[in-house]
């Protein structure tokens, strides 16, 4: 004899086998658990590599270059406005300074050389911090520009994101990739590609510096 199925709040028996609700307290119906499945055995890793190296696409896809100007000009329009950026605070350290100076002579006396010197500082440290920016994001867009283009099977291990600024965020993109020799590393992508992969894909990677440019999955 088959044994009812039971609220699991208040005890009482479904009468029915369409009756989705207790009759009694209104809990919806309780789900049968599914029997076990058996574990299929995974694709073997190294397999998987040697049917991606045989795959007759990998020819045509290892001779494809992919664009950069999305992640150049990202870059190269940050450089322009830290540029800009560094000039007006340049100008507004001259300007403060002066103005400074003129607020010391009148008020003569320590007080006053100190209040001209901390008058002129402001617009100094935001200039610091100006030219410290513009060389960071210098030299990253050239080690961008000057690292070779990679063209490498890897499998997708990992997937992130970072989140950085308040009310008008902004986000970035990560996937840690498997090489055939089993060695990982993380690149930065693009939200369009993060949307087209996932954990476990196997392809071509088209890397340059620190960036994955694209991803060309394989079948495998």
């Amino acid at each position: 004899m088959t044994e009812s199925i039971r609220c699991g709040q208040c005890g009482a028996p479904f009468r029915a086998a369409e009756e989705r609700f207790c009759s009694y307290c209104g809990t919806q119906r309780p789900v049968p658990s599914a029997p076990p499945v058996a574990a299929s055995t995974p694709p073997d890793r190294a397999a998987r590599f040697a049917a991606a190296r045989s795959d007759p696409r990998l020819k045509t896809l290892r001779q494809h270059v992919p664009s950069t100007a999305g992640h150049t000009f990202g870059a190269a329009f940050s450089l322009v406005f830290l540029v800009g950026f560094c000039v007006v605070a340049a100008l507004m350290a001259s300007a403060f300074g002066a103005f400074g100076g003129t607020v010391g002579h009148s008020i003569g006396g320590p007080a006053g050389g100190a209040g001209g010197a901390l008058f002129g500082l402001v617009p100094l440290l935001i200039l610091g911090v100006g030219i410290f920016m513009l060389v960071t994001v210098g030299s990253r867009l050239f080690r961008f520009q000057s690292a070779e283009l990679e063209r490498r099977l890897a499998r997708v291990l990992d997937e992130r994101i970072e989140v950085s600024g308040g009310e008008h965020s902004t986000t970035t993109y990560f996937t840690t990739l498997e090489w055939e020799d089993k060695t990982r590393r993380e690149f930065q992508n693009h939200a369009r590609l993060a949307g087209k992969i996932t954990r476990d894909d196997l392809g071509l990677a088209y890397v340059k510096g620190d960036v994955l440019l694209e991803f060309a999955r394989l079948d495998v």
